[in-house]
């Protein structure tokens, strides 16, 4: 479970354990075979599994493995619409990236995937393919089942980061699009095909937008939070700046302490009469404080 805390009376995310029931459903969970029917022989394939050492995982992982334990990749070289979705959100490049390079996906990432691309038709469906097939437990039929569901719809920035929270903020998802009446911003936005349509086309590509049906209280909604992400990233960015400074101001500040504790050590005073009044060293147990005494 992915929560650090939980409305009172309110339930965090649950684990799906072997053979469970889905807590909303009652349906009985069964182990499947590649065409997706439950198995017959459900204990069996419980026996027949075998342990492996963790470094071989790690091997498989980070890429080291032998050329004859990775997945057979088809190459595929992506539409000018789909590149351009890829290259103008950090998500999705995060994402399509994470496939290659780790061989594995969430499937709230895979998710992600299926409701930025398969709204694009069918050059979003075959690479929604193509970057799944980097991950060691593709299967084409289980994945065509998602694919050929109805994906009218792209996925909101807003919905992005309410999904993906910590990587949204580590990337940044703060794009500007140019909406027309009823649109709202889309990672989908970023393909010329859905951007750049003339107005007298709008009945053709952009309107593919224009008639999701985002409401305007969503738009405003997605406005106000797209506001406020930008302040935070702002504040933060200052934030971090004037912490350098602090952290390079506090270290010249034990610099020049450490060398008066020497000075009246040395001395053997704890005040001392200076330009601006009494300098006095004040020992508190394990501490020292300098203080001018005017």
């Amino acid at each position: 479970p992915k929560q650090r805390k939980l409305k009172e009376g309110a339930k965090g995310q649950r684990i799906k354990l072997p053979w469970g029931k889905h807590s909303m459903t009652g349906r009985q969970a069964w182990f499947v075979d590649d065409g997706g029917e439950p198995l017959v022989d459900q204990l069996g394939i419980v026996d027949r599994i075998i342990p492996i050492e963790k470094q071989a995982v790690i091997q498989f992982v980070e890429g080291r493995a032998s050329s004859s334990e990775r997945l057979p990749v088809q190459p595929l070289t992506p539409s000018p619409s789909v590149l351009a979705v890829v290259q103008g959100c950090p998500i999705a490049s995060h994402m399509v990236e994470k496939a290659k390079q780790t061989n594995y996906l969430t499937h709230q990432e895979r998710l992600f995937l299926l409701n930025v691309f398969a709204p694009m038709g069918e050059d979003g469906k075959k690479f929604i393919h193509h970057v799944i097939s980097h991950t060691f437990n593709y299967n084409f039929h289980t994945t065509e089942k998602f694919v050929r569901r109805s994906y009218d719809k792209p996925i909101s920035c807003l919905r992005i980061r309410e999904h993906f929270p910590s990587l949204t903020a580590q990337l940044g998802c703060h794009c500007q699009f140019r909406l027309a009446k009823g649109m709202y911003p889309t990672p989908v936005l970023h393909s010329p095909r859905f951007r750049t349509a003339k107005q007298s086309e709008r009945k053709d590509d952009a309107t593919i937008l224009a008639e999701m049906g985002a409401t305007k209280e969503e738009m405003t909604k997605e406005q106000i939070r797209s506001d406020r992400f930008k302040h935070v990233n702002e504040l933060v960015n200052k934030m971090i700046q004037l912490r350098k400074h602090q952290r390079g101001i506090q270290s010249k500040l034990r610099s020049i302490e450490e060398e008066l504790r020497q000075l009246f050590t040395e001395l053997g005073i704890e005040r001392l009469e200076i330009d601006q009044g009494y300098l006095v060293w004040k020992r508190e147990g394990n501490s020292d404080r300098w203080v001018i005494e005017l």
